[in-house]
């Protein structure tokens, strides 16, 4: 079994970081016990499946423990009950060596930090399973359903837009961040690409906005919590964004093309 103890950012990160890990699973025959998702899992129905453990929140105290003791050294070491799989210089765990997917199928291995690198072809294997695995609990998906029936009233054809400001400001010195008036710009340009079809933008928003910036388009502010905005956003028909795992899982999920905003921002001229 792999133990999973390091927490990898928000909700978006945590499921591409999952998504390597249990593309590995199922292709070694592996199970998973992932002790930093605990806030997530109430709004998955993945609890009961074989291959992933979720652990409810009280697990917290558990997960704190196992990363004081990695934090102190006392796991890296390696212990006789729980052996620490290291990442290289890179950050990276490589999962391309038979000898780990032995480890792993033969007892507990703990991996306390590092991205997770495979075989692409072995994540695309297993994709529907993984899709199976985080279909949204059934109150989030009858509310998201509900959503997007309304939205598309008329024959709308969705367009999905993931605002990210907050932290973006600051990520990467600032180069994926874009104020509202460049997203508005950017819807701008797309429903103009856009003129023979009935185009309504569906906007996630990472942050409240002032919504008079986008007097003269049809949109609709999506439901507002992150689990809910980022399923509405895989029934879209397309999805444009700033570099973001938030916006690859929804474009993963529901199959759903994405495009990135920062050439179109430069196009738009905003």
């Amino acid at each position: 079994m792999i133990v999973l103890a390091h927490k990898y950012g928000q909700l978006g990160n945590r499921l591409a970081y999952l998504r390597v890990y249990l593309s590995f699973a199922l292709e070694h025959g592996v199970t998973v016990l992932d002790l930093s998702f605990d806030e997530y899992r109430q709004y998955f129905d993945c609890s009961g499946a074989q291959v992933v453990r979720l652990p409810a929140p009280c697990s917290a105290l558990l997960r704190r423990g196992l990363q004081l003791m990695v934090r102190l050294g006392l796991l890296r070491r390696g212990t006789p009950f729980l052996p620490a799989l290291d990442a290289d210089a890179a950050g990276e765990v490589r999962l391309v060596d038979a000898d780990i997917a032995r480890r792993c199928r033969q007892g507990n291995v703990l991996i306390h930090d590092g991205w997770p690198v495979i075989d692409w072809n072995i994540v695309l294997k297993h994709d529907q399973r993984i899709r199976e695995l985080f279909r949204p609990a059934a109150a989030i998906a009858a509310k998201v359903s509900s959503f997007i029936a309304a939205a598309r009233s008329g024959g709308h054809y969705l367009v999905g837009v993931h605002i990210r400001q907050g932290d973006y400001r600051q990520w990467q010195d600032g180069k994926h961040y874009f104020t509202s008036e460049q997203y508005a710009a950017v819807m701008a340009q797309v429903a103009k690409a856009h003129r023979d079809m009935p185009v309504r933008f569906i906007v996630a928003a990472s942050e409240p906005q002032r919504w008079e910036l986008f007097a003269g388009l049809d949109y609709l502010p999506a439901p507002g919590s992150a689990v809910e905005d980022m399923y509405v956003l895989a029934q879209c028909d397309e999805i444009y964004g700033p570099q973001s795992s938030f916006s690859a899982w929804a474009s993963f999920y529901g199959n759903v093309p994405v495009h990135g905003i920062e050439k179109l921002a430069a196009a738009a001229g905003a």
